[in-house]
């Protein structure tokens, strides 16, 4: 089908140039998106945004605060269709502190015990403690001591409860070893004492790690951290959602 197409064309110098054939394809800017530690969303926002000026903010770009699934993220330009730009940081707990199931109640024999402590003796504030433990889980003597009670329910049965405890014969074992390590990637190294509780699994001696402090201590340094990476700069020239 043929059609007319009338154009009106002015021209300053007097040229006009036609071009003939396909038109080029439309540009659509890729989008960019990364993630990383919690903190790359405030790196990235103060490297290439300056301050907005007082009373003016960017109202396109949006920083979502979720603390409940660990993360804050960026979003430049919400409206965009092509182009966006997408920062995601998140609080990564140190794997390291799975090494040795703490609060877990996994055991380990003597032998995965010393293997861990080798490998990774760098976790630990002092070396020397590592070794003598590992020395001394050699040495180790231990002794049990036995107690049966009977138990009576509120209707009148009678049980015998059974209770046993092993015990360190020559108190070669540290009340407890010291951690030196990161709670969470990228922030400040923390302090961690981990108790050693010994057990036996038939007639052979079986060792898990506890430190009761574990949990508050993971829970404020998380608090932390977040306080950290939510900084002036988003939060007077972004639009700040906490989603959770």
């Amino acid at each position: 089908m043929d059609e007319n197409i009338k154009l009106n064309v002015t021209s300053e110098n007097g040229i006009v140039e036609i071009r003939t054939g396909e038109a080029l394809p439309l540009y659509n800017p890729k989008s960019f998106s990364v993630a990383g530690q919690l903190k790359c969303v405030a790196e990235y926002i103060a490297q290439n945004y300056a301050r907005a000026k007082q009373g003016s903010r960017f109202e396109n770009a949006v920083v979502l605060i979720d603390k409940k699934k660990n993360k804050i993220e960026f979003i430049d330009n919400v409206k965009a269709a092509y182009g966006q730009v997408n920062i995601i940081g998140i609080l990564i707990e140190n794997p390291d502190l799975k090494i040795f199931g703490i609060n877990k109640g996994i055991t380990f024999n003597k032998q995965e015990i010393q293997q861990r402590l080798r490998q990774n003796a760098i976790l630990f504030k002092d070396f020397e403690q590592v070794k003598k433990l590992i020395k001394a889980l050699d040495e180790l003597q231990l002794t049990t001591e036995e107690t049966i009670k009977d138990v009576q329910d509120k209707r009148g049965n009678v049980d015998q409860a059974f209770k046993r405890t092993v015990r360190d014969a020559k108190g070669l074992l540290p009340e407890y070893i010291e951690l030196h390590t990161h709670l969470y990637e990228g922030f400040e190294k923390v302090s961690l004492k981990l108790e050693i509780e010994v057990d036996l699994d038939g007639r052979m001696p079986v060792y898990s790690f506890y430190c009761l402090e574990l949990d508050l201590m993971l829970e404020q340094n998380k608090i932390k951290a977040f306080d950290e990476c939510i900084t002036e700069q988003m939060i007077n020239d972004f639009t700040v959602l906490t989603i959770s």
